[in-house]
């Protein structure tokens, strides 16, 4: 982490400590590939807050969610296990909303808030998703949005206000 600001160094060392997980799990070591794995999944998080729109990022996210999902069900640590698959799952759906394929997007939120209807992020990406498919569906988008602010999700309150405005027909 020596240049934060430096964007292709933090992907790069991402994909390091992910691959220094896959050794230690190769080894045997499930603790230590969690911690490689946990690190990364930070690493990753920082890089799509910066650009939510950039789905290679995006993707390498969902996978690093899904490696940490693994390795906590081999574990028994079931309840961890399924938070990660249920935030890997909404990532999912961030990368397919990047590239403009809301009903898909759509699909994974939904299928995320299945296990989990308290996750706000992906509530909110919901929201996001219904107010710019085409045709936009402002009900299911103010639908999503409360729920994302009920979840307390940063930024839903001006995205709940923008999707009432529009069903509104303002």
């Amino acid at each position: 982490e020596r240049d934060p600001s430096n964007a292709a160094r933090q992907d790069d060392l991402a994909l390091a400590i992910e691959r220094a997980g896959e050794a230690k799990l190769a080894l045997g070591d499930r603790t230590g590939a969690l911690l490689a794995y946990r690190t990364a999944w930070t690493l990753r998080q920082r890089l799509t807050a910066r650009d939510a729109t950039n789905a290679e990022w995006q993707r390498d996210l969902a996978a690093v969610h899904s490696k940490m999902g693994k390795v906590m069900h081999a574990e028994g640590n079931f309840p961890e296990a399924l938070t990660a698959s249920e935030q890997c799952m909404s990532t999912l759906g961030r990368v397919y909303l990047a590239n403009e394929q809301r009903q898909e997007a759509i699909h994974w939120f939904d299928q995320a808030l299945a296990r989990n209807p308290a996750l706000g992020e992906a509530h909110y990406y919901k929201a996001v998703a219904h107010l710019t498919n085409t045709p936009p569906d402002y009900s299911a988008a103010v639908a999503a949005a409360r729920q994302a602010r009920n979840a307390n999700f940063p930024n839903a309150d001006s995205l709940l206000r923008e999707a009432e405005s529009k069903d509104r027909g303002e």
